[in-house]
C-alpha cells in the first residue's frame, strides 16, 4: 500500500497517517509512506514527487 499524507492536513491529523503507515508496516502491507512537507488534505497535496510515487507504485503493482 502507498500512503501519501501532507503534514499540514487540517482534516486528518498527520499523526494518523504516520500511525496508519506504521501499522501497515508491522503487518507487512506498507510499500511506501510519502510525507508531504506543507501538504494539505486531498489533491492539493499532489506535486511532481507524489505523482512520481504513485506512478512508480502502480507500475510496480502492474508488473506482478
Amino acid at each position: 500500500m502507498l500512503v501519501i499524507h501532507g503534514n499540514s492536513d487540517s482534516v486528518v491529523p498527520f499523526c494518523q497517517g504516520e500511525n496508519f503507515s506504521e501499522a501497515l508496516k508491522k503487518a507487512g502491507k506498507l510499500d511506501k509512506f510519502v510525507p508531504v512537507e506543507g501538504g494539505e488534505h486531498g489533491p492539493v497535496t499532489f506535486n511532481e514527487d507524489t505523482f512520481k510515487a504513485m506512478v512508480d507504485f502502480f507500475n510496480a503493482k502492474a508488473k506482478r
